[in-house]
């Protein structure tokens, strides 16, 4: 008979970071981290270790193994967050009731919700850049246009010529 000890340690084993985090709508950086889902934060604080297994955030302190972040990501007790491991990697290690239609449906549209929010902080990231972008064309415009305009006056000032004689 399998304990819940073995189950834990199979899942550790054969699932990694990285798999449920692409399963569930997070893309991880070059360097391992994401914007924590646990908290609101615009830098990525969530560090995915190298070797996949574990995972820390630098932010809110969480932190703990694949089973420990589908637990919090859901906030489903242990045995939950085990079956829904065990269910979204099709692992048959539990022996239990296949979801529903409603269920499975719920869990679509979670994921598609976090993808949306992924999506729109990426969109919104990129506006960001690009209003500043244009800010600084701006400033480089009206620096140019001060500068001409200097010119302008120093060459009423130089040739002794007034508004007045123009």
């Amino acid at each position: 008979m399998i304990t819940m000890i073995d189950t834990i340690r199979e899942i550790t084993e054969r699932v990694s970071m990285f798999d449920a985090l692409n399963l569930y709508g997070f893309k991880p950086n070059r360097a391992g981290f994401i914007c924590c889902p646990f908290h609101n934060e615009k830098t990525p604080s969530l560090k995915i270790y190298a070797d996949g297994r574990k995972f820390k955030c630098f932010g809110c302190g969480e932190g703990g193994s694949v089973i420990d972040f589908v637990m919090k990501l859901f906030n489903l007790p242990l045995k939950q967050a085990i079956a829904r491991i065990d269910y979204d990697f099709n692992l048959n290690l539990v022996k239990i009731r296949p979801l529903s239609v409603s269920e499975r449906r719920k869990i679509e549209r979670e994921r598609l919700e976090r993808e949306k929010q992924r999506k729109y902080k990426e969109d919104l990231k990129q506006a960001e850049k690009s209003f500043f972008d244009v800010l600084c064309e701006l400033e480089k415009i009206k620096r140019e246009f001060v500068i001409k305009t200097w010119d302008a006056f120093d060459c009423f000032n130089y040739n002794k010529i007034t508004f007045f004689d123009i």
